[in-house]
C-alpha cells in the first residue's frame, strides 16, 4: 500500500466497495483487507499487514 495522501485506500467492509471486490477478497488463505480503486472497475487487494495479494478488473463481458 502506497502511502500517499491522494491514495484512496480503504476497509475491504467498506460500503463503497462493490460485492465482487469483496467476494473476490474472501477467496484467499488470508482474506483481502484492504482495497484501493486503481481505475473504473480496476482494483488492488491487500492484506492485513499491508502486502499486495492481487489486482483484479471487472470483465465486461
Amino acid at each position: 500500500m502506497s502511502d500517499e495522501a491522494s491514495d484512496d485506500v480503504m476497509l475491504i467492509d467498506d460500503p463503497r466497495v462493490p460485492e465482487w471486490v469483496r467476494a473476490r477478497g474472501r477467496r484467499f488463505r488470508q482474506p483481502a483487507a484492504f482495497t484501493e480503486a486503481l481505475d473504473t472497475d480496476e482494483y488492488a487487494l491487500f492484506a492485513s499487514d499491508g502486502e499486495l495479494i492481487d489486482l483484479i478488473y471487472r470483465d465486461n463481458e
